[in-house]
């Protein structure tokens, strides 16, 4: 298939972020949304649908990069993972005071 999801989590999945991240937890159980392309997590805050526009190797990665066929979004935080920690976009991640 040529096409890929980009699904954002809310700021309290932590467990299911872990559950993607090779941490299942007993019990979870991951939901997806009808869409008509890439596969959508319930309850995700964002959401984009994409095609493969181009893959790029780089030394042993490959670079995807994706055309938006669709998108949808809500207004609650999301789940920001960063330097092996989850943080709060308002608080933890602020730029310092110059």
């Amino acid at each position: 298939s040529k096409c890929f999801g980009v699904n954002v989590l809310p700021a309290t999945a932590h467990d299911l972020s872990g559950h993607f991240a090779g941490k299942p937890v007993p019990g979870l159980t991951p939901r997806f949304d009808a869409t008509g392309g890439a596969p959508k997590l319930s309850g995700a805050l964002a959401f984009f649908d994409c095609t493969i526009d181009r893959a790029i190797e780089v030394n042993d990665h490959t670079l995807v990069i994706g055309a938006v066929r669709a998108c949808t979004q809500s207004e609650a935080p999301p789940l920001v993972f960063y330097a092996s920690r989850f943080h709060d976009l308002g608080t933890e991640l602020r730029s310092p005071a110059p």
